[in-house]
């Protein structure tokens, strides 16, 4: 029992993961880990009765939800834990109060099992050493304390929610107490704080109206004041009399324990403290000191700059219409001309550290971006440049520059990597521009299919792979190559029985696709043994999956009851011609008896293998 609440639960190994409350997960941790160590003592003492399985059983379940807290502890907003401590230190003592409750039971028991046991030792011991286990007085010594710090922290914010009117002073002063108490004071750690929200609230979403409002009142605070969040060089907050919008997370010191500014490197950063006030030669300006200091200098700024940009749309969108792209493209060409790749890196570094800021669509690029992508991926930043393609091969903006730019080989080619970080590139890359029919015949030229099919068996990138294939399979020269290449089939099919919904759906019309083709690619799916897999994903699949699963077992089915090939014939046959050729009874009589016995007998070969123990 005690495995089975390991693998559901991932609970911290250390107290130092938890990040509020630290103090009672430590001593619930303590709690948890003794009843672990005897719980396999009390299972094999066998308290066969109803009482007693009724026991073990809320045993475990007071421990799951012990790992709960302590898991909850772990990832959640360290504001929203804060402000309901209270509610964990009673959820602490239930579960203490239960454990309790159930060992006493378990202990009531022992010495009548004892008594049956007789002459078995074994036994005997195991329930000797329950008895004394549950005898100790650990569980009434443990004392649940909220931490005074925290506590405090929590009853700012909560003062602050019980306003009916407050002023942006008093956000302010609360929102500073609370955060300076639990460490969220850099840009880094408000950015985690923002996100472990965001989380939160999805995980509620229309479920608890109050905790969404709490939740939403946080983001408030945290999008509002946490640009103003700044401690002097010894540790105290600052005051501010007034609040400046200008002034946000581009101004906040980033160095722990240090009061150095953002980028003191660049005078018109100093000057403007913002990017969205920049323009071209700023820019250019900007990435050329910035290609000259130390590497850890460089890995500081980038990592500033991507926390500056996350969720700033605003600057992000200035920054394009005041020349950034255009200017980091001018920057990357010049140092790819002088075989600059130290700079190249930089420049990598900041396309992809605006990239990070997925909502924002890069509507256009200077005419010599993608050719310039499309050189790097064979240069020294290869895994760089790829990672920028992966990112704009998902704006639609960018597909058919990314086709045209004639970067479609390179990528093929990496697919026979032997490094897989380059292959998992290079198969996301082409999931997205495979759809595009000037990359069809190109993938068809270069052979790529049986690399596909090893990679999906794989298994780590069959998503795409799917994906890639699904988008070939409109053309007759990729369904003969899907049909025919060693293992490819057997792959998709294997999609079926262990893929997800998303991924049944390409496989399923992959396969329906290649038997729509052909007889012969028919008799070539149904050799996998598909049947038990599609009638499995015909009732228990996407309403999609559902849907194409029924037409491919039609279709297969429908062949049994037609002349599908003469015995003779070697060629395939279109399903549409079979399916428009009357059949004559009184003329093809014998022939078509010979064929459907023989039909029948192949499907019952060759749907035999494979999932028939799912039945």
């Amino acid at each position: 029992m005690e495995n089975d609440v390991a693998e559901t639960v991932h609970v911290p190994q250390s107290s130092s993961d938890v990040k509020v409350h630290g103090s009672i997960c430590c001593e619930l941790r303590k709690i948890l880990d003794r009843i672990a160590s005897i719980l396999p003592a009390m299972e094999s003492a066998r308290p066969g009765s109803s009482l007693g399985i009724h026991a073990l059983c809320s045993l475990n379940s007071s421990v799951e939800k012990g790992k709960l807290i302590i898991q909850h502890c772990s990832e959640c907003s360290k504001l929203y834990l804060a402000l309901t401590g209270e509610a964990i230190l009673l959820r602490c003592e239930r579960i203490k109060s239960s454990l309790n409750q159930s060992l006493s039971q378990i202990q009531n028991m022992v010495p009548p099992l004892l008594a049956a046991q007789g002459s078995n030792q074994d036994l005997s011991a195991m329930a000797r050493v329950v008895l004394e286990t549950c005898r100790h007085d650990y569980l009434r010594d443990a004392k649940f304390i909220i931490d005074s710090t925290e506590e405090g922290a929590g009853k700012a914010i909560l003062e602050l929610l019980q306003r009916n009117n407050s002023t942006e002073e008093l956000e302010l002063e609360a929102f500073q107490i609370a955060t300076s108490k639990l460490n969220l004071t850099t840009p880094k750690a408000l950015l985690i704080e923002r996100r472990s929200i965001k989380k939160l609230q999805e995980k509620i979403c229309g479920t608890d109206s109050k905790k969404e409002r709490i939740l939403k009142f946080l983001l408030y605070l945290l999008k509002k004041y946490g640009k103003h969040n700044m401690l002097d060089a010894g540790g105290h907050k600052e005051k501010f009399p007034r609040i400046k919008s200008t002034i946000g997370l581009k101004e906040m010191e980033i160095s722990k324990g240090s009061s150095s500014p953002l980028f003191p490197w660049s005078a018109d950063y100093q000057k403007y403290k913002s990017f969205s006030k920049f323009e071209y030669d700023m820019f250019l300006r900007f990435f050329n000191t910035l290609s000259e200091l130390t590497l850890e200098l460089q890995d500081k700024a980038v990592d500033n700059v991507k926390v500056l940009l996350e969720g700033d749309e605003e600057t992000c969108y200035a920054m394009l219409s005041n020349g950034f792209m255009d200017a980091l493209i001018c920057f990357l060409t010049n140092s790819h001309e002088k075989s600059n790749v130290k700079a190249l890196k930089t420049g990598a570094q900041l396309f992809l550290a605006f990239l990070s800021n997925s909502r924002v669509e890069i509507l256009s690029l200077s005419e010599g971006a993608f050719p310039l992508l499309a050189t790097l991926v064979n240069s020294q930043i290869r895994a760089e440049s790829l990672l920028i393609l992966e990112r704009l091969s998902h704006q639609l903006s960018c597909l058919s520059h990314i086709v045209s730019s004639g970067i479609a080989p390179s990528i093929i080619k990496l697919l026979s990597s032997e490094d897989t970080k380059l292959v998992e590139r290079a198969t996301k890359i082409l999931s997205e521009i495979s759809s595009h029919s000037d990359i069809k015949p190109l993938l068809i030229s270069s052979n790529c299919i049986s690399t596909l099919a090893s990679v999906l068996k794989d298994g780590r990138l069959s998503e795409y792979c799917l994906k890639i294939l699904h988008n070939m399979s409109d053309t007759e020269e990729a369904l003969d190559l899907i049909a025919k290449t060693n293992g490819c089939l057997a792959s998709i099919v294997e999609i079926l029985d262990i893929g997800d919904r998303d991924e049944q759906e390409d496989a399923v019309s992959i396969l329906h696709s290649v038997c729509s083709h052909s007889v012969e690619n028919c008799m070539l799916v149904m050799k996998e043994g598909v049947i038990p897999a599609l009638v499995d994903i015909s009732v228990n699949g996407s309403e999609e999956g559902k849907e194409t699963s029924i037409k491919l077992l039609r279709l297969l089915r429908d062949l049994r009851h037609k002349e599908c090939f003469d015995s003779s014939c070697n060629q395939p046959v279109p399903i549409s011609e079979v399916e428009r050729s009357p059949m004559d009874h009184s003329a093809k009589k014998q022939s078509i008896s010979k064929s459907s016995r023989f039909f029948s007998r192949k499907m019952r070969f060759f749907s035999k293998p494979r999932s028939l123990t799912l039945f």
